[in-house]
């Protein structure tokens, strides 16, 4: 399917690794061939809501921002949904670490929308074989990069929690 819409649509890029190389280094690869002037990661069994991207570009766009962070629509396996907020106002100044480490904003790189100008001349600092939180790492470096962050208080991301998921498993 990817290859046939990306034999459709020049914007797609089919990037193929020759073996499984985890998410974060995936995404490295990604946001290092990305062209277009923003970026956003999308897990494999989650969803954007229809109009998530378009909001959160005519946010960026209209505020300038190098950030823009939104609602999570956390989906249980059960089929319960809550929402995942952030504890900033829309119209606050953002200082990005500081709401990161007062839990002001989730740690996730999901439902985020990133200027691709934080990632030039950028080297994610990781740590080999962590397992869980590794999107915690990149998000910190971003933020400490980032000067103008906006707040969107809509949901742009459906986080699905399923059964046998990679964060499931012990």
């Amino acid at each position: 399917i990817i290859q046939e819409q990306a034999s459709q649509d020049r914007r797609i890029i089919l990037i193929n690794m020759d073996h499984n190389v985890g998410p974060m280094r995936a995404r490295e690869v990604g946001y290092h061939k990305a062209t277009g002037e923003y970026i956003t990661f999308c897990d494999s069994d989650d969803t954007l809501p229809q109009y998530a991207l378009q909001h959160m570009y005519e946010k960026a766009t209209e505020r300038n921002a190098d950030i823009v962070v939104g609602n999570v629509n956390y989906i249980h396996d059960d089929g319960r949904q809550e929402i995942w907020t952030s504890h900033v106002k829309g119209d606050e100044h953002v200082d990005g670490l500081k709401a990161l480490l007062r839990g002001e904003i989730r740690h996730n790189i999901c439902s985020k929308l990133f200027s691709r100008s934080l990632f030039a001349d950028f080297k994610h600092e990781s740590i080999e074989g962590l397992r869980y939180f590794e999107d915690y790492l990149l998000m910190y470096q971003l933020m400490s990069r980032a000067q103008n962050i906006v707040i969107l208080n809509e949901s742009v991301y459906n986080y699905i929690q399923t059964e046998g998921s990679s964060t499931q498993l012990q």
